[in-house]
Protein backbone atom coordinates (compact mmCIF):
# COMPACT_ATOMS: atom_id res chain seq x y z
CA UNK A 1 0.00 0.00 0.00
CA UNK A 2 2.67 2.35 0.82
CA UNK A 3 4.70 1.62 -1.83
CA UNK A 4 1.86 2.40 -4.46
CA UNK A 5 0.78 5.79 -2.78
CA UNK A 6 4.59 7.09 -3.49
CA UNK A 7 4.03 5.77 -6.74
CA UNK A 8 0.99 7.96 -6.96
CA UNK A 9 2.56 11.01 -5.56
CA UNK A 10 5.46 10.64 -7.71
CA UNK A 11 2.92 10.22 -10.74
CA UNK A 12 1.49 13.13 -9.65
CA UNK A 13 4.32 15.33 -9.17
CA UNK A 14 5.83 14.76 -12.81
CA UNK A 15 1.95 14.90 -14.57
CA UNK A 16 1.06 18.03 -12.63
CA UNK A 17 4.45 19.78 -13.47
CA UNK A 18 4.55 20.00 -9.19
CA UNK A 19 8.27 21.30 -9.12
CA UNK A 20 8.34 19.69 -5.91
CA UNK A 21 10.76 17.63 -3.85
CA UNK A 22 10.42 13.89 -3.38
CA UNK A 23 12.49 10.98 -2.58
CA UNK A 24 13.45 8.91 -5.76
CA UNK A 25 16.30 6.75 -6.92
CA UNK A 26 18.31 9.66 -9.31
CA UNK A 27 21.65 9.97 -11.51
CA UNK A 28 24.16 11.59 -9.34
CA UNK A 29 26.22 14.51 -12.00
CA UNK A 30 28.57 15.58 -9.15
CA UNK A 31 26.70 15.38 -6.39
CA UNK A 32 28.35 13.82 -3.19
CA UNK A 33 31.38 13.93 -5.24
CA UNK A 34 29.75 11.06 -7.60
CA UNK A 35 29.53 10.70 -10.96
CA UNK A 36 27.36 8.39 -13.26
CA UNK A 37 25.72 6.32 -10.28
CA UNK A 38 21.87 5.95 -9.22
CA UNK A 39 20.98 6.79 -5.36
CA UNK A 40 18.22 7.48 -3.26
CA UNK A 41 18.01 10.83 -2.68
CA UNK A 42 15.45 14.02 -2.94
CA UNK A 43 15.10 15.49 -6.52
CA UNK A 44 13.16 18.24 -7.31
CA UNK A 45 10.39 16.28 -10.18
CA UNK A 46 8.80 18.36 -12.95
CA UNK A 47 6.82 17.14 -16.40
CA UNK A 48 10.28 16.15 -18.10
CA UNK A 49 11.61 14.18 -14.71
CA UNK A 50 14.05 15.27 -12.88
CA UNK A 51 14.83 18.72 -12.60
CA UNK A 52 17.47 18.68 -10.05
CA UNK A 53 19.14 16.91 -7.28
CA UNK A 54 18.68 17.96 -4.04
CA UNK A 55 22.14 17.45 -2.76
CA UNK A 56 22.03 17.20 1.48
CA UNK A 57 24.65 17.92 3.59
CA UNK A 58 25.93 14.78 5.04
CA UNK A 59 28.93 13.50 7.00
CA UNK A 60 32.36 12.36 6.03
CA UNK A 61 31.27 8.51 7.14
CA UNK A 62 27.96 8.73 4.92
CA UNK A 63 30.30 10.59 1.68
CA UNK A 64 32.50 7.21 2.69
CA UNK A 65 29.25 4.89 2.40
CA UNK A 66 28.07 6.42 -0.67
CA UNK A 67 31.48 5.88 -2.71
CA UNK A 68 32.02 2.51 -1.57
CA UNK A 69 28.38 1.23 -2.43
CA UNK A 70 28.11 -1.72 -4.04
CA UNK A 71 27.40 -0.61 -7.69
CA UNK A 72 30.59 0.19 -7.77
CA UNK A 73 31.91 -3.03 -7.39
CA UNK A 74 29.28 -4.58 -9.39
CA UNK A 75 30.18 -2.36 -12.31
CA UNK A 76 33.62 -4.07 -12.87
CA UNK A 77 31.42 -7.94 -12.35
CA UNK A 78 28.64 -6.92 -14.88
CA UNK A 79 31.10 -5.83 -17.36
CA UNK A 80 33.00 -9.04 -17.19
CA UNK A 81 29.76 -10.65 -17.24
CA UNK A 82 28.03 -8.11 -20.41
CA UNK A 83 31.14 -6.50 -22.22
CA UNK A 84 29.83 -4.04 -24.15
CA UNK A 85 29.59 -4.73 -28.21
Amino acid sequence: MVSSMGLARITRAILQNQDVALPVSALLNGEYGEENIYIGTPAILYREGIRRVVELEISDHEKWSVSSTPPRCCAKTQEEFFPAK
